[in-house]
């Protein structure tokens, strides 16, 4: 038999709802005590929570399961009453983006499981994580919300500024070979029945992009004809507006995982990969006498 999981979970002494404690627990990036948030920050999230801007990687782990699990819950005296829906477990298992009321149906049905005494239910959900048998549930920091808006433009104006290929772009922030369309999804955006959309990132590869337009930019040698620019804040950049996005009405979209969106903090060994590429690059685009000095 697995054993049950062993994790604390959303909770404590304040004023806030179940559910508001839950989100607070669950979301990367975000303060897990929701009493320290602004009312900025809850209003970011609430705008926000209705759109499929919301991944848990963590879930790939019962890829294939949605529809047993569902069908032994529906059978249950006591689950069938969460009316489990695999489209929620299914989607999030195939690593896309859910919306934050989907996020939380996983997460209730998941617990329900866990503390369930049927072996045969909780072995729906049985995975192996930190080398043990355990009936998946979400822990702190599991899901990542992906809701901030990339103002493709300005990524553009500071491409043409440096004369500088989205792929090479890429190269820079990923190292070679790896994302290499990153910038071109980021800037063409994508075409869906008629409708246009952009793209939003996590707080992690907002971070990413951040660190590498930054270090470009002060080791970069400036062209002559384009002195006085400088690069977008990350307030210019970025947005987490829900009706942000080309020509408003929530037409964005969460930039897929496997096209560069990064689900982590970077780590000192990105940020030092990222700073020997970019001296790299400003050695190879310095003026050939200064590169001829030593």
């Amino acid at each position: 038999m697995a054993r049950k999981p062993t994790v604390g979970g959303p909770g404590g002494d304040n004023p806030f709802s179940e559910e508001e404690n839950a989100i607070a627990w669950l979301l990367a990036g975000f303060d897990s005590d929701r009493t320290t948030w602004s009312d900025h920050t809850a209003t970011e999230i609430g705008n926000v929570r209705a759109m499929s801007l919301f991944f848990c990687p963590l879930m790939g782990k019962l890829r294939g399961r949605g529809k047993t699990i569902q069908k032994i819950c529906q059978r249950h005296p006591v689950l069938k009453s969460l009316n489990v829906q695999r489209r929620h477990l299914n989607t999030l298992a195939r690593g896309e983006s859910v919306t934050l009321d989907s996020v939380l149906h996983v997460f209730r049905v998941l617990n329900a499981i866990a503390a369930c005494e049927d072996e045969e239910v909780m072995a729906t959900t049985v995975v192996r994580r930190r080398s043990r048998d355990v009936c998946l549930v979400f822990e702190e920091n599991d899901v990542i919300p992906s809701h901030i808006w990339v103002k493709r433009a300005l990524i553009t104006a500071f491409r043409d500024h440096f004369g500088i290929t989205r792929k090479k772009l890429a190269e820079i922030m990923f190292g070679e070979g790896k994302y290499d369309d990153f910038f071109h999804v980021l800037e063409e955006g994508e075409k869906a029945k008629n409708t246009e959309y952009d793209y939003r990132v996590t707080p992690f590869t907002k971070e990413c992009v951040l660190f590498t337009l930054n270090s470009l930019f002060e080791s970069l040698p400036a062209p002559q004809d384009r002195l006085g620019y400088s690069p977008p804040s990350s307030g210019e950049l970025f947005d987490a507006s829900s009706t942000a996005g080309f020509g408003g009405y929530n037409r964005t979209k969460a930039l897929p995982m496997d096209k560069g969106n990064l689900t982590r903090p970077m780590s000192p060994e990105q940020r030092r990969d990222i700073a020997v590429r970019v001296k790299a690059a400003a050695k190879k685009a310095a003026p050939a006498k200064a590169r001829g000095k030593k």
